[in-house]
């Protein structure tokens, strides 16, 4: 008789926190020549002055979360798309997070004329974000032998690596694209003192999903999908169960860093 592996309620895997990377651009002057001519001797002369066009382009990003740890299990309420030999018991499962406020200010240049502020959101992976690298699954993470290709743990940075993840950042979460005119979410003002723009969104869901792992899957319905034409037997599912305790090991308690990152994109971007 197969053996039943179940995902408990006590198995929670927790992650949280997010990181911010701020883009800082400059008062400048591009090619700006300052002209003051002054003719020698004691009469009065005109002083021409030639001042090329100022543009800010500063930026500053902001956000605050309200909820900002997620649970790796099973949804509770929902229902497989595959039966077989996983199952779950009061799912628990949670993949997103709550920005209670996300704030944007930036000099009127910062935008270019008709475009729009877009806030973009990575994980990534390299020397400077190690910690990221729990999310690569390692050599203990294919027992079940179900990855027919073959994949590393190695990282070069950026959000591009060459191994299987146990999450990825859902599609539509992907970017933020800050709309022109004010809605539930999102308010811009001017301030008439500095001309500083600051939009301010609040309330805002962020969504993770299972990564390339568990193709995309919860995992019971990945293991499920993949014993659903074959009998597995209780090795496969002692297998199963190796391979979650390797992601509870690699994830429980750990923190990954969400990368933010702003831009002023032209219209059609």
């Amino acid at each position: 008789m197969a053996k039943s592996t179940r995902l408990q309620s006590r198995r929670k895997w927790a992650l949280g926190g997010v990181g911010l990377l701020l883009g800082i651009g400059l008062i400048t002057t591009a090619g700006a020549t300052w002209i003051i001519g002054a003719n020698a001797g004691s009469t009065d002369n005109n002083v021409d002055v030639a001042v090329d066009t100022v543009q800010n382009k500063s930026v500053k990003l902001t956000a605050s979360l309200s909820d900002s740890s997620i649970t790796l299990g099973e949804i509770k309420g929902s229902s497989l798309s595959h039966s077989g030999i996983v199952g779950f018991e009061n799912g628990n499962g949670d993949l997103s997070i709550t920005f209670s406020k996300i704030e944007v200010e930036y000099g009127k240049s910062f935008i270019p004329d008709g475009g729009s502020l877009k806030i973009s959101f990575e994980l990534k992976y390299g020397a400077d974000h190690t910690e990221n690298a729990q999310n690569l699954v390692k050599d203990v993470g294919n027992i079940t032998n179900l990855h027919d290709e073959a994949k590393t743990v190695d990282s070069t940075g950026g959000s591009n690596v060459d191994s299987w993840t146990y999450i990825d950042i859902a599609s539509g979460s992907e970017s933020i694209t800050v709309p022109g005119t004010n809605d539930e979410t999102w308010n811009t003002q001017t301030s008439e003192d500095t001309g500083l723009i600051t939009a301010t969104g609040t309330d805002i869901t962020f969504n993770f999903t299972w990564g390339s792992f568990f193709g995309g899957m919860s995992p019971a319905n990945y293991y499920n999908s993949n014993y659903e034409s074959s009998t597995p037997g209780t090795t496969d599912a002692a297998n199963i169960e190796k391979e979650l305790d390797a992601m509870k090991t690699a994830l429980d308690g750990k923190t990954i860093v969400l990368t933010a990152t702003v831009t002023g994109e032209a219209a059609g971007a």
